[in-house]
């Protein structure tokens, strides 16, 4: 009896409706009115968009200058605080235990784990004081901040540096070393350790009172572009001497003792990367040359954005299923990446990237959003080795759409951006999203591409 019931399942009028990909919507001839399961492919419309900042979540930062032949040239560099060593008292004054305290040195350590560029090109670093404005704590910053608001057009810098992102004067054995961190090494001048080691007392109470004292550096490059690093650590170190005094069985003995305390460079003080395209107008000059490909680089450079005929989608699928009810079961767009062959032009790939609603660009990342399966402004997209390809699952988000009242000209404005996405301790789930800070690019196909347009691929059943 079973199998008699299957054999009945089987014969209800199923169709099948597939379309050439070279159409949008396409057409069908439906052989029933019951319940249809159809495939369709739709085109979509794409372009460069450039941005000129992004809301500033960055935990590591980025230093240098860096020319790539088809992403430009991308310069980042540094506002920052200093946390003092809280209640810190230095032993200015002589007592019965303690004589001739004198400041030895200040000196600036920057850590760095990666970078990207050459090992060899040198880069001038530069230091200055912030000298105006002081940078605020709680204040929501973008990567396009003006620096002339906190340091001085014409500021003297107080000091200079020309390094390359592997310092061969080291040994072979310490750059061998896996468990050593590059850093660069900044010594100065006296005046400042002088300065930080002569300061009231009052001045260490908070944070707060040692940056009525000191608002912060501010770090550049002058020249080199080829050469990015990624900073992991900041210090600063003031060290300084004195003599201990002591007694052993009424014999009094001096003991000379060489110390150091740690400003950081931490989460209790604020840091602001500022990331500046110097070239961007022959990037889109470049770019106005070639339809075939639309770029996506970071950070705060180019974005894909891509238009959805949401209306005209909804208006096709409709004639198709007859106006019964519609379910997308599954809506995948795979974003195509083109391989540069020239070595000039490769930069990292993103891991991830995300298919934002462009009207929610900025306060997406304000709010910390998140996309999860059931979300109608985003959808993270992952990339596949085997297919070079990112994909995205847009089926909940274009069932959610295709409930509303569309016109045929209705369009899902949307970008395609680079995030760094933080997952859970064990991996198995994304926990936060914000925009990748990390130098990378892309070319990937457009919609205009003549061997592999921009398309979504739907299935999707109308019963």
């Amino acid at each position: 009896m079973k199998r008699i019931l299957f054999i009945l399942f089987c014969v209800v009028v199923l169709v099948s409706c597939k379309n050439n990909d070279t159409n949008l919507g396409g057409s069908i001839i439906p052989e029933s009115d019951s319940i249809f399961v159809c495939t369709d492919t739709f085109h979509l419309q794409t372009s460069n968009f450039f941005v000129d900042s992004i809301f500033l979540q960055n935990d590591t930062f980025l230093l240098g200058e860096i020319y790539n032949q088809r992403y430009g040239t991308t310069k980042a560099d540094l506002l920052f605080q200093i946390a003092p060593p809280v209640n810190y008292k230095f032993p200015t004054q002589d007592s019965d235990s303690i004589k001739g305290a004198a400041v030895d040195s200040l000196v600036l350590y920057m850590y760095y784990k990666s970078w990207s560029g050459s090992e060899k090109s040198p880069l001038e670093f530069c230091l200055y004081e912030i000298d105006k404005k002081a940078i605020d704590y709680t204040t929501l910053y973008f990567s396009n901040i003006n620096i002339d608001e906190y340091v001085s057009p014409d500021a003297t810098p107080i000091g200079k540096k020309v390094l390359t992102s592997i310092d061969y004067s080291l040994p072979d054995s310490v750059l061998a070393d896996s468990t050593f961190i590059p850093y660069i090494k900044y010594k100065l001048d006296i005046s400042y350790a002088e300065r930080f080691f002569n300061l009231d007392e009052k001045a260490y109470e908070s944070i707060d009172a040692f940056q009525e004292k000191f608002k912060g550096f501010y770090i550049t490059t002058d020249y080199g572009s080829s050469t990015m690093l990624h900073l992991a650590q900041i210090d600063l170190r003031l060290y300084y001497h004195y003599t201990r005094v002591y007694r052993i069985d009424g014999e009094e003995k001096t003991d000379n003792v060489s110390t150091w305390v740690n400003y950081s460079v931490n989460k209790e003080v604020r840091q602001i990367n500022r990331i500046v395209h110097t070239d961007t107008a022959d990037v889109k000059a470049n770019l106005n040359t070639i339809d075939s490909l639309n770029l996506i680089k970071s950070p705060a450079g180019i974005y894909t954005n891509v238009k959805i005929p949401i209306g005209k989608m909804k208006s096709s699928i409709n004639e198709k299923i007859e106006n019964n009810h519609l379910a997308i079961n599954q809506a995948l767009l795979n974003l195509e990446v083109v391989e540069d062959t020239d070595p000039s032009s490769k930069l990292d790939k993103p891991e991830f990237l995300l298919l934002l609603k462009k009207d929610l660009l900025v306060d997406y990342f304000i709010d910390k959003g998140l996309p999860t399966s059931v979300d109608t402004t985003a959808v993270i997209g992952y990339y596949d080795n085997s297919s070079k390809s990112y994909s995205f699952d847009m089926a909940y988000l274009l069932n959610s759409y295709f409930k509303k009242d569309l016109s045929e000209t209705d369009m899902l404005d949307m970008v395609i951006l680079p995030i760094d996405a933080i997952s859970s301790t064990d991996a198995t789930y994304i926990t936060s999203v914000k925009s990748l800070f990390k130098l990378s690019g892309i070319s990937v196909r457009s919609g205009m591409n003549s061997f592999s347009p921009l398309r979504l691929n739907l299935l999707y059943t109308g019963f």
